[in-house]
């Protein structure tokens, strides 16, 4: 957090005080400073209430830049053709929806249609979730995966990679 200083800006009478600035370095380079002038003196919690929102301002723009960046674009769409190939022809329909794990937001996850119904897939840290609570598939992931060690819920369970996801999605679809 940077120490508070006074601006005079376009020749007013008010008197902004910066309260936070962050600056980000390499490829995407950007800074951000927000400027405050209020009827009153701000608190440290204010400033640090500012700070944070500064710093998620910050996330945003490192998100626009990599949704901008042709790189992460090219990767984005190889992850969707590898996750949508593990159904091996089995697929109906394919939507994109949001990202339910939150740590890559701008990588999708995918609902799957299937003839027995709608399977959820997409990276959940070195993970690939795979979730089949929307379907009419009912026994669980002990039932059905009883000899694997991986997570396993009622209606979802966690393949380590391309490989064993498609293993996984045969069994459940077979």
């Amino acid at each position: 957090m940077t120490t508070s200083k006074e601006i005079t800006l376009n020749n007013t009478d008010l008197i902004y005080k910066e309260v936070a600035s962050i600056e980000a370095y390499g490829k995407r380079a950007f800074g951000i400073k927000i400027l405050v002038a209020a009827p009153f003196e701000l608190s440290q919690g204010d400033d640090a209430h500012l700070f944070h929102q500064a710093e998620e301002m910050k996330k945003l723009l490192e998100l626009r830049a990599q949704l901008r960046d042709p790189t992460v674009q090219k990767d984005i769409a190889l992850e969707k053709d590898l996750l949508i190939d593990c159904f091996d022809g089995e697929k109906i329909y394919v939507k994109a929806i949001p990202n339910e794990y939150g740590e890559r937001p701008h990588y999708p996850w995918f609902a799957v249609t299937t003839s027995k119904g709608v399977i959820k897939i997409g990276w959940r840290h070195r993970v690939i979730n795979i979730d089949w609570s929307e379907s009419d598939i009912k026994k669980t992931g002990k039932e059905l995966f009883p000899e694997e060690d991986v997570t396993r819920g009622e209606n979802y369970i966690h393949a380590w990679g391309y490989e064993k996801a498609q293993e996984y999605l045969h069994k459940l679809l077979g």
